[in-house]
């Protein structure tokens, strides 16, 4: 099996039948996909169901009790039994050619860790609004890979937006952290550092569907316990990685980038905390010291960290 495919599912009956049937239409055939029904409330397993007795040979589905998107991830993961793991979210889709190009990377280069691709931002009429591209590149290490991803200016860490060799996945010992949001966030870096061999192919292959009813894209406000956690638990992945970062052999410039990246996306989001909170979370900024992290190498940078500095006395 060359391909083993996850989906979790969790209140996306609405989206569901598109997101497999993309998956099923692929023009390259040789994969499983696992569908993980996360304890979803609504009619998600009937349309499970019935892909299920429609494509049995290429299906295998799991209930579980709820525990959210990291912990549906883990467990599909660990039932994977293709050689390359893909993962995709129950209310996006991936283009029909995705996985032959993605094949044809690895038949170029055999035995890569992880290959990536573009994504179509789409919105609820399935019109593309926006191409997010990665760097092209071929064959490179995952600390030349990490610079490159974050001198695009991109946001690339997006679980499905890689495939990943699932030994390669395996021997790390990689999981998504149970519990936590921004999960992405906290283990796509960890994972693309560690690679001896990554590859980002020139391809729009995933298809990010904009909604609000998603189970990685809540966008509920007024739930100030969930804000909180929201952004407290993007500081916990940072202290993460900064361990991550300070045991290995990593170079500077690899770690100079990352740690402004990831500064950043704690910066950055000051703007959206609620008054409730924020005093705390601009203590836990100045603890850390993150601005001494921050690269602004642009004029629009530079204005906008002098802007936040000023307003926040950071």
């Amino acid at each position: 099996m060359k391909f083993s495919i996850v989906v979790p599912v969790y209140n996306v009956e609405k989206y569901l039948s598109k997101c497999l049937d993309s998956i099923l239409n692929q023009t390259y055939k040789d994969f499983e996909l696992l569908i993980v029904n996360d304890g979803s409330p609504d009619n998600s397993q009937d349309i499970i169901d019935d892909y299920k007795q429609k494509y049995p040979e290429t299906i295998k589905c799991f209930i579980k009790e709820n525990g959210g998107l990291s912990d549906a991830r883990n467990y599909g993961i660990k039932r994977a039994t293709g050689e390359y793991l893909v993962l995709v979210d129950s209310d996006d889709f991936i283009e029909p050619e995705l996985l032959q190009e993605i094949n044809e990377e690895i038949q170029k280069n055999p035995g890569i860790d992880i290959i990536g691709y573009h994504m179509e931002i789409v919105d609820e009429k399935y019109n593309i609004t926006e191409v997010l591209e990665k760097p092209v590149c071929s064959n490179i290490d995952g600390q030349e890979a990490i610079q490159r991803l974050v001198l695009k200016k991109k946001f690339f860490e997006a679980a499905w937006g890689y495939a990943y060799r699932l030994d390669f996945w395996r021997k790390n010992k990689f999981e998504y952290s149970k519990g936590r949001l921004h999960e992405d966030l906290g283990l796509t870096p960890e994972v693309i550092i560690k690679a001896k061999k990554v590859s980002i192919i020139d391809y729009a292959g995933y298809g990010y569907y904009q909604s609000d009813n998603s189970i990685t894209r809540d966008k509920t406000k007024k739930d100030i316990s969930k804000e909180k956690k929201k952004a407290f638990d993007i500081i916990y992945h940072f202290d993460r990685l900064d361990n991550i970062l300070r045991s290995g052999n990593y170079n500077k410039k690899t770690k100079k980038l990352l740690y402004s990246y990831l500064a950043g996306a704690i910066i950055w989001k000051l703007n959206d905390i609620p008054d409730d909170f924020k005093k705390e979370y601009l203590q836990e900024i100045r603890r850390r010291n993150l601005t001494r992290f921050i690269i602004s190498d642009t004029i629009r940078e530079k204005k906008y960290f002098i802007m936040y500095r000023l307003k926040y006395k950071i």
